[in-house]
């Protein structure tokens, strides 16, 4: 990534390609009203959706039955909780000196995504709940100066794309933006990147009345607000008015081009080559849109594709009428119609059923010749299509019984089988989510870039827990985006997981398997990390104080500090030391002093093994063990996870390693 410097100005560019500023705003207002009108017909879907989901009853005939089941709410209730995982977003360096670089660019972006900042988890889930009766999820990221980082959700109905970019890439639209904006008077006037001669026009043109619509010229928005009986314009008066305008992201020349204006006034406060706001891509040699989307379904030619609650909405409506006629069918059978001979019942009131009435008939007159009972049949069996409908429901949504935490069959393997083709569904789902994430990452990174303007403090762990340093500019650069977990990975995870676990219960009392490594499984399966799993089978406690000692001694190192050879040093001490020095990155500095530090611990730790097994074979009447100066074990053939093994590896590290070094100095 680079910054794009140009020392003409705005207007000096615009002379350059010969649009004036009315130019401009009619290419806007044509681009606008064009993805307007494309986005117009999903709107009555939108809306059809938001009614079953949020409770509107259809109108039915009188004295008819008239009850929403809120099928709707459930079925984003169960699908919520299959998708609700986030994915991980790490960043990798591209060669070896950016290691420690990337490691801090993730620890800040791990903090200003976390919930007390940014929250993504959270903001990522309300995306998610947003796009189920759209079947889009949009998302604007960006940073302002000085640096704050930022994520805004964007309500589709905000959000406008042109119709030629297809479903795939939000790159490839020649212009998209977002409607709705709104700025107080106060906002528009002590804003300094606003040309404040046309603010002060805008301002002098706009009556105060006109600043209350909060919606396009279609009311699109109010329908959502107008279910659960709110309004969405009469309340957002304010003192100093409230202005509408519109974001607009065009191209202008094959040049990418920020525009914030007013679209009714036709007056532009802002206007800039957007290539000077942000940094350019490498790959397309363009900058890019400060949005990032996906879809429930995605269309590689449209971008507004259908929604989940798009496929399931005829069959809750159904299931509601279907609801609705039985209780209308047992209402009629309860209640039945009834023809009365007016000559036996001289007062029909009394026919309406209550308990212990006395109904008076004529003298003489038979009670049953004079009454007759209209008897209203079963039209179907409501139970037997109900569940036809239910499963229709299961397979055209993926949403199935099993996945909502009821299964019809308790076997362990068909609820696991439930999972499998749940986490196959939601897997094509989750190839737009990844892909939208990856350009989440980049789009906070090009933030970074571009406005970070002093070193932040980051928090990173270290072998001695938490430790600080500083990212700054020039820590900034180019890196692999790295994403993993996922709802669907996170069954998948549980479902070889199960299968681990059959494995480790099958394989209990099979003598040709290494019970100590079927039990290590086992711990692995059971949720625990390599750390918990060493000290569970750590033979004694005195290797696992030994291995707490060697932390922070691996720390004393890393800062310099003079260290003493610890003269208890056994193979666990030595073992966690070898571990830490393979599995990170050192200075050159650093490398030395692990180098010296391993050789003369060396005897200790031969000594203190030997001295140990003689104690251990002393106790139980055995032969000694040899002395201190017999034979040692073969250093060219070491067994991993033994003295010889642990001192040979201890000896490759002055003879043999050569680690690529960070450029860094001990961090404390």
């Amino acid at each position: 990534m680079y910054i794009y410097k140009n020392s003409m100005t705005v207007d000096e560019k615009l002379d350059t390609i010969k649009l004036t500023d009315e130019e401009i705003v009619l290419q806007v207002e044509r681009e606008y009203l064009n993805a307007l009108e494309y986005r117009r017909p999903r709107i009555k879907d939108w809306h059809a959706n938001e009614d079953m989901l949020y409770g509107r009853k259809p109108v039915t005939l009188s004295k008819r039955s008239n009850i929403d089941l809120r099928l709707m709410k459930g079925f984003e209730d169960a699908l919520l909780s299959k998708i609700k995982e986030p994915l991980t977003v790490k960043f990798g360096p591209t060669e070896d000196a950016d290691i420690r670089k990337a490691r801090k660019v993730t620890a800040l972006f791990e903090l200003e995504t976390s919930p007390t900042k940014q929250n993504w988890r959270y903001k990522d889930l309300l995306g998610k709940k947003l796009a189920l009766p759209s079947g889009r999820c949009i998302t604007k990221i960006y940073a302002t100066k000085p640096y704050k980082h930022r994520r805004d959700p964007m309500d589709h109905y905000d959000f406008l794309i042109d119709p030629l970019a297809g479903g795939y890439d939000i790159e490839l639209a020649r212009y998209l933006g977002q409607d709705n904006i709104f700025k107080s008077k106060y906002d528009l006037q002590n804003n300094k990147t606003y040309d404040q001669v046309r603010v002060k026009e805008l301002i002098e043109t706009t009556n105060e009345n006109d600043t209350d619509v909060t919606d396009n010229q279609y009311k699109e928005k109010q329908n959502r607000l107008a279910i659960v009986g709110l309004n969405g314009s009469d309340y957002n008066a304010q003192r100093d008015g409230l202005f509408k305008l519109l974001e607009w992201y065009t191209t202008i020349n094959g040049k990418r081009w920020y525009i914030l204006c007013s679209l009714d006034k036709k007056i532009i406060i802002k206007k800039k080559p957007w290539e000077e706001m942000t940094c350019i891509d490498k790959e397309s040699d363009l900058p890019l849109w400060p949005f990032s989307s996906w879809a429930y379904y995605p269309d590689l030619f449209n971008f507004w594709s259908q929604s989940p609650m798009d496929i399931v909405r005829e069959i809750f409506q159904t299931r509601n009428v279907v609801v609705n006629q039985a209780v209308d069918n047992n209402e009629a059978k309860n209640k039945p119609m009834k023809s009365y001979d007016p000559q036996v019942y001289t007062n029909p009131a009394l026919l309406e059923y209550e308990p212990d009435r006395l109904v008076a008939t004529a003298t003489g007159k038979d009670p049953k010749a004079g009454l007759y009972i209209h008897e209203t049949a079963d039209i179907y069996d409501p139970k037997a299509l109900n569940d036809i409908l239910e499963d229709i429901a299961s397979k055209v949504s993926g949403v199935t019984p099993a996945s909502q935490g009821v299964s019809e069959d308790q076997k362990v393997g068909i609820y696991y089988g439930d999972q499998q083709e749940t986490a196959n569904r939601m897997s094509l789902f989750e190839e737009s989510y990844f892909m939208a994430d990856i350009h989440n990452a980049q789009l906070y990174l090009n933030g970074l870039i571009d406005k970070l303007d002093e070193a932040k403090a980051v928090k990173m762990i270290g072998e001695n827990g938490v430790e600080w340093d500083k990212l700054t500019k020039e820590d900034l650069g180019q890196y692999d985006i790295m994403i993993t977990g996922g709802s669907t990975q996170e069954k998948l995870d549980a479902i070889k997981n199960k299968q681990k676990a059959d494995f480790v219960l099958r394989q209990i009392q099979n003598p040709t398997i290494n019970p100590k490594s079927l039990a290590e499984m086992d711990a692995e399966v059971s949720g625990f990390d390599n750390e918990q799993i060493k000290k569970l089978f750590a033979q004694n406690n005195e290797d696992d104080e030994m291995r707490s000692i060697a932390s922070e001694d691996i720390q004393k190192l890393l800062l310099g500090k003079d260290l003493k050879p610890n003269r208890k040093a056994n193979v666990a001490y030595a073992q966690k030391i070898i571990d830490f020095y393979f599995d990170n990155e050192v200075t050159e500095e650093q490398d030395q002093r692990f180098r010296i530090y391993m050789e003369s611990i060396q005897d200790v730790v031969m000594q203190n093994t030997l001295r140990k097994a003689q104690m251990e074979m002393a106790a139980k009447g055995q032969l000694q063990t040899p002395n201190l100066g017999q034979e040692q074990p073969d250093p060219n053939a070491p067994v991993a996870n033994t003295p010889g093994g642990t001192i040979s590896q201890a000896s490759q590290i002055t003879n043999n390693i050569k680690p690529n070094y960070v450029n860094s100095q001990p961090t404390v």
